[in-house]
């Protein structure tokens, strides 16, 4: 069951108890000319772009002749192109309503990777526009995000697919309220009894086994939607340190 669009804010956008309605961040617009990119069977009008780092881009695009909206994904640099292909062939593999929907990967001069577009962006954003307004997430919500969460992630690993970076910033949403897990690109194929050894993830999700450079499992997954599920309640997350050591001490001696 989908729950309502998350915060304190009504269905107009107007949040409760005087704060500021969500304000998502700023879309820079594309230059004048349109930019088109050539999928399988259609081609994508690039609207605007989204978001840029070292890894790539993302841009919302409009699907020739439907207009339907979706993302461009573009990675580049790094070592992304293998996480491109890994991101792409899971989420290809993987369908369910708490799991972002990858519509098609376009090979250009960059891997290009096409999903679903979710309107209210990701989690992230939920949790830095209550803590700055000094609110909080309503039991209910957490209990339904967490839910969602839960049913994604287990889907994720009945197809064997450790993510490896389950965090804020990695849980999308849509108008509707529905959660979709993404940003596979860190994920690998992982069977019930297999072991990783890998270092890779975000520290303060990590899991202490994995902080801790020994053989990890899907478990570790669950340790980090624990820790999203604790920052969900506390904004703010269960174990906190200026670095990476003192950080997996924490973990290590349970100190939260």
């Amino acid at each position: 069951q989908p729950l309502a669009p998350p915060g304190p804010w009504g269905s107009q956008g107007q949040s409760k108890g005087g704060a500021p309605a969500l304000k998502l961040p700023e879309e820079q617009p594309r230059p004048g000319e349109e930019e088109y990119i050539q999928g399988g069977e259609c081609r994508y009008r690039i609207l605007q772009a989204l978001c840029s780092g070292t890894q790539g881009s993302c841009y919302l695009v409009a699907r020739e002749p439907d207009e339907a909206i979706f993302v461009a994904k573009f990675h580049m640099g790094g070592h992304s192109p293998d996480h491109a292909i890994t991101e792409a062939y899971l989420l290809a593999q993987v369908s369910h309503p708490n799991v972002l929907r990858h519509v098609e990967t376009i090979l250009t001069n960059h891997i290009c990777i096409i999903t679903e577009y979710c309107e209210l962006r990701d989690l992230q954003i939920v949790l830095d526009y209550l803590a700055d307004n000094d609110l909080q997430m309503d039991e209910a919500m957490v209990a339904e995000i967490t839910v969602q969460l839960c049913f994604g992630l287990q889907q994720l690993h009945r197809q064997n697919v450790m993510h490896r970076d389950l965090k804020p910033s990695n849980v999308f949403l849509d108008r509707h309220g529905c959660l979709k897990i993404g940003d596979l690109g860190l994920s690998r194929n992982c069977m019930v009894n297999d072991f990783a050894e890998t270092f890779v993830g975000t520290p303060y999700y990590m899991a202490p086994e994995v902080s801790n450079r020994e053989a990890y499992a899907r478990s570790s997954d669950v340790w980090s939607l624990g820790s999203l599920l604790y920052q969900m309640c506390a904004l703010a997350v269960p174990f906190d340190a200026s670095c990476e050591d003192e950080l997996t001490e924490q973990k290590m001696s349970k100190k939260y």
